[in-house]
């Protein structure tokens, strides 16, 4: 019995649009309800560059994949 390790990226991605919609969230209400001044806007564009800084890693990362590789389960039991 084998999957394809594709199956692993989609729940990446999956996670990466929650991540992004809590983000959304997040800088907007540091922006609306934060106090006027250089810390909320220094902090956001840390929490940004952050992030970018993380998916530029992941996308070097994942780039030379071969996600069509199957990830056998069970194969080197002995079934009898």
């Amino acid at each position: 019995m084998s999957i394809s390790i594709s199956i692993f990226l989609i729940l990446y991605l999956i996670y990466l649009l929650i991540f992004f919609i809590f983000s959304l969230f997040n800088v907007w209400h540091l922006q609306r309800f934060g106090f006027s001044g250089f810390w909320p806007y220094a902090i956001t564009f840390g929490y940004i560059a952050a992030t970018i800084l993380v998916l530029a890693v992941t996308v070097i990362f994942l780039i030379p994949i071969d996600w069509s590789t199957p990830l056998p389960f069970f194969e080197s039991l002995p079934i009898d």
